[in-house]
């Protein structure tokens, strides 16, 4: 029964973590490929995380608080701690038990999901959008890009590119032979 429980729990952080780091993009390791996957879709596909009411209330208000904050240069343990109203060691390990990460990874894959919408919006070149989320460094912040999708944020920007003009193409394509054929 012990064990159930505990695979049980093991399971349910990974499965956040998961849901966490891929939610709108999946990389895939064999080749450089970026998918982008509905979040209805990945709700449905995944197996369903089970999270007290309580603590999915604490990771959405932990998650909109770091939101909120995220273009600060004060957003850290110590800042969120605060803002949490509990002591950087019970904050690192309600995140710990309830999602398998830090509460510097929390913040930093709230940062590069950031950075991610930024870029896809195509409004931001990749040094604004590092001051946007926060980090003053283009170095680490090309360093934890490249550590949550496999490729830097030029590189990104390149492949995301690439498969925009890939289905344009193809939609063009179809255009064409309808065009053609009627």
């Amino acid at each position: 029964m012990l064990e159930k429980s505990i695979e049980s729990v093991k399971f349910n952080q990974e499965q956040i973590s998961e849901i966490i780091i891929s939610d709108t993009i999946t990389h895939f390791e064999h080749g450089i490929e970026l998918c982008y996957v509905p979040e209805q879709e990945i709700k449905e596909s995944s197996p369903k995380v089970l999270l007290k009411p309580l603590d999915n209330d604490f990771l959405m208000r932990l998650t909109s608080v770091i939101e909120e904050n995220l273009a600060s240069k004060d957003l850290d343990v110590v800042f969120l701690s605060h803002k949490m109203c509990m002591s950087q060691s019970t904050l690192y390990r309600k995140l710990k038990g309830l999602i398998n990460i830090s509460t510097n990874e929390y913040i930093r894959k709230i940062r590069i999901k950031k950075a991610i919408e930024l870029l896809d919006s195509d409004k931001y070149k990749v040094t604004e959008v590092m001051w946007e989320v926060g980090m003053s460094s283009a170095v680490y912040f090309r360093q934890c890009f490249k550590e949550e999708l496999g490729v830097f944020p030029s590189e990104y920007l390149k492949i995301k590119d690439k498969i925009v003009t890939e289905k344009s193409d193809t939609t063009n394509n179809r255009k064409f032979k309808q065009i053609c054929i009627g």
